[in-house]
């Protein structure tokens, strides 16, 4: 049984910063190879912009084993809908690749000093939750992290590639993106392709090259624009590629 589903594969949101797995992956395979003999693999889809929230609260302690419950809730989901289910035909597996090269986005790069002085806070102290702080009230970085991907693109050349995959097996179709897509372009892969079914993998077959928001999401600005290494479209642009390479497989 495969499974597409985009979230986070994070802790992050609520109270509590551990309240609830990373694992919700493994969590929802447990809970559903427990009810099905089968073997159950997870493809984390469009997954950029959504992430987990608990809203288990500071008097509400954690019961014990209710941190995967997110997992399992999701597997109660796909085991329900287990009536719909039909087999996928084993047909010719076919694959194409593309490699394209975009600008990379240094119109932030007069932020390096005050990224540099939050970096070297942690670098100096090995207080991470300090430099968060002040990188925080001072600059409106979310993170150390946050910083240093601006410090990082400073040296960057003007341009990067970025490789795209797509797979097919018979009328099932794969598009594996070695980034974090937003759903948003992982919804128009879904409606522009020719196949029966679609996956959208993220973060597959390369280095992960961070984030690619939307060009909505760069217009309200944060974390994901600030530490995106592209200029803005670039998502929207591959989403376009991938349409048209699967209709080539097609």
């Amino acid at each position: 049984v495969m499974c597409n589903f985009g979230i986070h594969q994070t802790n992050s949101g609520g109270v509590k910063k551990y309240d609830i797995s990373a694992d919700i992956a493994g969590a929802m395979r447990a809970e559903y190879e427990a009810n099905e003999d089968c073997h159950f693999a997870y493809f984390t889809a469009a997954c950029g912009n959504l992430t987990p929230n608990s809203r288990i609260v500071e008097e509400n302690p954690v019961p014990p084993k209710d941190f995967v419950a997110h997992g399992k809730m999701l597997a109660k989901y796909a085991l329900d809908a287990r009536g719909t289910y039909e087999p996928a035909a084993f047909g010719p597996i076919r694959g194409k690749s593309l490699t394209t090269v975009h600008p990379i986005n240094h119109s932030k790069d007069h932020l390096y000093p005050q990224a540099k002085e939050i970096s070297d806070i942690y670098i100096n102290t090995g207080d991470r939750n300090l430099a968060n702080k002040v990188g925080r009230e001072k600059y409106g970085f979310s993170s150390v992290y946050h910083a240093n991907a601006i410090m990082g693109r400073v040296k960057m050349p003007e341009e990067e590639s970025i490789v795209i995959d797509t797979l097919t097996v018979g009328d099932l179709a794969f598009a594996m993106a070695p980034y974090e897509m937003y759903d948003t372009n992982g919804v128009e892969i879904k409606q522009g392709s020719p196949f029966k079914m679609t996956f959208i993998l993220t973060l597959a077959n390369q280095n992960s090259i961070g984030y690619l928001p939307t060009k909505l999401n760069f217009e309200h600005g944060g974390y994901a624009a600030d530490t995106c290494r592209f200029v803005p479209g670039v998502g929207e642009t591959l989403a376009k590629e991938f349409v048209t390479l699967l209709n080539e497989l097609k």
